[in-house]
């Protein structure tokens, strides 16, 4: 067969040879050549290369739909609280500081200490040192003479304020001696204390009588006998009756009301100190303070 093939092809060029114009046609040898590229053949090109059709395994794989679909519908939320604050909400903003942080001390009390201090004034004072707003800057400039920090008002009442009506008590007394006072503002105003009040700003003892202005009941209420209040302690002649005042050596009512159920017989031109207190609030003060 194979001979016979060359024969005739021999034979085919041999005539050929003869025709110089017209080109040799290509022999059918009864071999399947290979077809010419066809640009428009390609997709068909690898038809079983991948089982199944490959335009058909990609889809399948990641569906157009899938980005949208695979995210919760609450994560677009999340998303922009995310990029709109840096991190996502994490609850009502007037719950927080600026921060972001939960306040450490209830909002309308952020000056509240854990645990107040108390002290009686070293110096001593006749009674005409401008009324409560005089009695608490004289406490704040004692707390600052020795580096105290807070806000300081003096346990006074006058005829129209009691001492536990004006005061702030949120917490625990201890003097500036570390001696524990009272547990709290009832522990403070049952008639008894548990430590005296006998040390000054500095926690030393202030020597001498330890007289103190009161002008208070032991309940904390203005003194309920006749008491004069010093003309809202601002004047020292007044004819009629004294004042009350406390003993910062005692730990009975005496400490705050020594003359008790009687009348008081100390005259507003005696000396005597102040009980002061910390933690108080600073609208308090300054609003005593302008009071006229």
């Amino acid at each position: 067969m194979r001979r016979a093939l060359l024969s005739a092809g021999w034979a085919l060029l041999a005539l050929a040879a003869g025709c110089d114009d017209d080109p040799i046609a290509p022999l059918d040898l009864g071999i399947d050549a290979a077809p010419d590229a066809d640009p428009d053949a390609a997709p068909d090109a690898r038809p079983d290369a991948i089982p199944g059709p490959i335009e058909d395994a990609a889809p399948d794989a990641r569906p157009v739909d899938a980005a949208s679909d695979a995210t919760p519908d609450a994560a677009p939320d999340a998303i922009a609280d995310a990029t709109s604050d840096g991190a996502p909400d994490t609850g009502d903003p007037g719950d927080a500081g600026p921060d972001g942080a939960p306040d450490a001390l209830p909002p309308d009390m952020p000056w509240a200490p854990a645990v107040h201090r108390v002290f009686m004034t070293a110096e001593a004072f006749t009674a005409d040192f401008g009324g409560l707003a005089g009695a608490d800057a004289a406490c704040a400039a004692a707390a600052a003479a020795a580096g105290l920090d807070g806000v300081w008002m003096a346990i006074l009442s006058d005829a129209d304020t009691g001492a536990r009506d004006r005061l702030t008590i949120t917490g625990p007394i201890e003097t500036t001696a570390g001696a524990r006072v009272a547990e709290g503002a009832d522990d403070l105003w049952d008639g008894a204390i548990r430590s005296p009040i006998a040390v000054d700003a500095t926690g030393r003892p202030p020597g001498g009588r330890p007289d103190v202005w009161t002008g208070t009941d032991a309940d904390g209420s203005p003194d309920a006998r006749a008491n004069s209040f010093c003309s809202g302690w601002g004047r020292l002649d007044r004819p009629l009756g004294g004042v009350e005042i406390g003993r910062g050596d005692l730990v009975d009512a005496r400490w705050i009301a020594f003359y008790r159920d009687g009348a008081s017989a100390y005259a507003c031109s005696s000396a005597a100190r102040l009980y002061c207190i910390d933690g108080q609030s600073p609208l308090s003060a300054s609003a005593r303070r302008r009071r006229p």
